[in-house]
């Protein structure tokens, strides 16, 4: 039998009463900063310096969709994604594992793929650290616990541990998922055309903590918990969808939230007009339905809007129209109130090249 290591855990330190906290800053000014973090920017840079395009076998290449998607020799197209969230494992490595797995499978299901194997990476510092090891026995349970729930195996893997700074300062905790999935029926290759209704598919629950959003601006709030049945649901019901043909466009709400997803058909080139108070949530709150990372949700954009809340409704998902694609160019229009994006496109496609190439 192998050797077996226990060593000691210890939860990190934390307020035993942690107070909600809410931040004063404008709308405009958190669009901004959110959307213009270099967490969200294009990774064109990085992957175009790979011939991801070998064989002629790319049906979706990278960054055209939550997934890439490759042509097999025997016909078959194979979708694939890798996920991981080092913000939100600070705060909560066993949400943080179940969450990482559930949205590579949402990421799959959005180009009409169903996962059906997966490999981690999980990247922490020193394990004889009681709180390091903590995390890292958390996000395994979070991540075998979701696998096991989606019936998905886990065929091969990595462990890096000692992630630390010459001050012993661990890296945030950092697993991470690759899934691969067959494509069943029909693929969907993302498009935006003006006069499209948006529909949001999931229910959108006012969790801040461990977003993009309370990390830049310091907001206390919970944590977002995952509930795998609404992932598998949802998914369900998106990979319908693209085998009807009632969709042109889906995207998992995921990384800043539902006005990063906004954000994601603006830099195609439209506009997007929005009005929060369709958004099915447990708040009123603007800026919680626009940066919560809650998940089990997808974007969708559809000319039969009717078809898919009636589609959703019958698996016991909601969804609501929440606004439509129009033709000024760069321009997210919410309640009324226009803010023009069209800097954030150039900086969105350009901001890690300039970086890299230019320091």
């Amino acid at each position: 039998n192998p050797p077996r290591f226990i060593w000691p855990i210890r939860r990190k330190e934390k307020d035993s009463v942690k107070k909600e906290t809410k931040s004063s800053i404008s709308l405009k000014d958190a669009l901004y900063t959110v959307l213009s973090h270099p967490d969200l920017v294009s990774k064109e840079w990085v992957y175009s310096q790979y011939d991801y395009e070998v064989n002629t076998s790319t049906v979706v290449k990278p960054g055209e969709a939550d997934s890439a998607v490759l042509l097999l020799p025997n016909g078959k197209l194979l979708a694939v994604k890798g996920d991981a969230n080092p913000d939100l494992c600070e705060e909560d490595s066993y949400e943080c594992g179940k969450g990482i797995f559930a949205e590579a499978y949402r990421n799959l299901a959005s180009v009409g793929a169903k996962g059906i194997v997966a490999v981690d990476h999980l990247q922490f510092g020193d394990p004889k650290k009681p709180e390091v090891y903590n995390d890292f026995v958390d996000a395994v349970r979070g991540i075998g616990e979701a696998a096991r729930f989606f019936n998905i195996p886990i065929v091969g893997g990595k462990v890096s541990f000692y992630n630390e700074n010459n001050r012993g300062i661990p890296i945030k905790p950092t697993p991470l998922i690759v899934m691969a999935g067959i494509v069943q029926g029909k693929f969907l290759r993302n498009r935006v055309e003006e006069d499209t209704y948006i529909v949001l598919l999931g229910y959108t629950r006012g969790e801040l903590g461990g977003s993009l959003f309370s990390k830049i601006f310091n907001v206390i709030s919970d944590v977002p918990k995952v509930r795998l049945q609404e992932d598998l649901l949802a998914s369900q019901v998106v990979l319908e969808l693209i085998n009807d043909e009632k969709i042109i466009f889906a995207k998992d709400v995921n990384k800043g939230g539902l006005a990063y997803s906004l954000f994601s058909i603006v830099h195609n080139g439209f506009g997007v007009s929005i009005n929060d108070k369709n958004v099915i949530a447990d708040t009123d709150d603007l800026k919680r339905i626009l940066f919560s990372e809650s998940s089990g949700r997808f974007i969708l954009l559809s000319n039969d809007p009717d078809w898919i809340i009636r589609k959703a409704n019958s698996k016991g998902i909601v969804a609501s129209v929440i606004g439509n694609v129009d033709k000024n160019s760069g321009v997210l229009e919410i309640n009324g109130e226009k803010f023009d994006l069209n800097k954030l496109v150039d900086y969105y496609r350009y901001f890690l090249e300039e970086e890299m190439i230019n320091g």
